[in-house]
Order: C-alpha cells, then structure tokens, then sequence
C-alpha cells in the first residue's frame, strides 16, 4: 500500500529525529566533549545575540593564548591574548570567521536563550531540510521507493547523527548538499532556474564555509 505523500514526509520527519533526540539524551542534554571548535561558536554566538557582531571575545584571546603555550609549533598564532591565530584583534567585528552558523545560532539564543537546545534545534533543522532535499532529488530522478530507502539511509547515517549535536557546522555542510544537488539538477532541464542554482551554492560556501584559521584543532 502506497503512503500518500504527507505521511511519507511525517516518517522523514521521524527518521531524522528520533535518533537525534536519542543521542541528545544520551549525552545528558549537554554537548559532545571535547569542546573543540564548538567553543568559537556558541561564544560568537553570544556575542551576536548580546549586540557585540562577529567578534572574539578578549576572554577567547586569554583563553586561545594560554592553550597555545602548551604547543610550540602555534607559539606565534597565540603569544598575544589580543589576537585570534596571531592576526584577529579581540572585540573587534571580524571577517575572520564565517558568519552563518553564529549568527542562525544567535537568533536562537534571543529566543531560547543561550542553551543547548538551541543547537540541537537549529542542526536538527538543517538536518530535515537535508533529508527533504535527498527525497526529491532522487524521488524527480530515479523513483519514489528508490526515494525513501535513500532518505531513510541519510536520515539514520551515524555519522551525520552524531554531528548533530555539536555547536559546528558540519550539519549544515552536510545538509546544504543535497540541497545544492537538487537545485542544480534542476537548473539542467530549467535553465531560468540556474541563478537559484548559483544563489544555493555560492551562500553556504560563503557563508557556513571552514576555509580560514579556525578549522585547526
């Protein structure tokens, strides 16, 4: 028997948050340890929601300053707790960083406060978003049945559960990309569908994007 189609979303649904408020449980409702790079977000993220903009904290650069110590080879990036990687100044707006995921996150504070609910919801929205996108691109290209194993494959994949619950944005990353698939599949057969296509990609790549100092652990 065929589900209609709003049942087939609400199982999507299911599938993505089961397992993500399970291991949200598991961990106590806290955050995954060890902190790593969930520390420069969820701070900047305060800092966004308290009206302070894109900035390092001058608690971040003391702190950032006193672990460096501790490894030679980054002694010049930390020496100075002034600086972020030996180049940012403290509390002082940044492009040093990418924008998105402390920023979404920030909306989130204003409106939860700062906790880690917070995180969970907004990686486990990404997540749905992600998981809809793997249904229709293979739904519009190879089937529904073909559909839905491959949704429920993404859904339950472990490795994206378990970055689920971290303040980074690996999430994001990973559910922008079906995203991205799907719209420029698309844009293929719909040519005036193309400039969505180039909206989609250049955004998340601009925006949610790893390729500065911070990615170093």
């Amino acid at each position: 028997m065929k589900l209609p189609l709003k049942y087939r979303y609400i199982v999507i649904v299911i599938a993505v948050l089961l397992p993500r408020i399970a291991w949200f449980v598991l961990l106590g409702g806290d955050l995954p340890k060890p902190a790593r790079d969930q520390v420069f977000y969820i701070s900047m993220a305060g800092r966004v929601a308290e009206g302070e903009g894109i900035s390092f904290s001058r608690e971040m650069g003391l702190v950032k300053s006193v672990m460096g110590r501790e490894m030679e080879s980054f002694d010049n990036w930390t020496r100075d707790p002034k600086y972020i990687f030996g180049i940012v100044p403290v509390e002082t707006p940044t492009a040093a960083i990418e924008p998105g995921y402390p920023i979404l996150l920030a909306a989130l504070f204003m409106i939860t406060g700062p906790c880690t609910g917070a995180v969970f919801l907004l990686n486990s929205i990404f997540a749905i978003l992600g998981a809809w996108a793997v249904w229709k691109l293979v739904s519009e290209n190879w089937g529904e049945k073909q559909a839905m194993l491959a949704t429920l494959i993404w859904s339950l994949y472990p490795y994206y559960i378990y970055y689920s619950a971290y303040a980074m944005t690996d999430m994001i990353h990973i559910s922008l990309l079906p995203v991205i698939a799907l719209l420029t599949l698309r844009s293929a057969s719909k040519p005036k569908m193309g400039f969505t296509a180039g909206i989609a990609t250049g955004i998340p790549l601009s925006v949610f994007s790893r390729s500065n100092p911070i990615s170093y652990r």
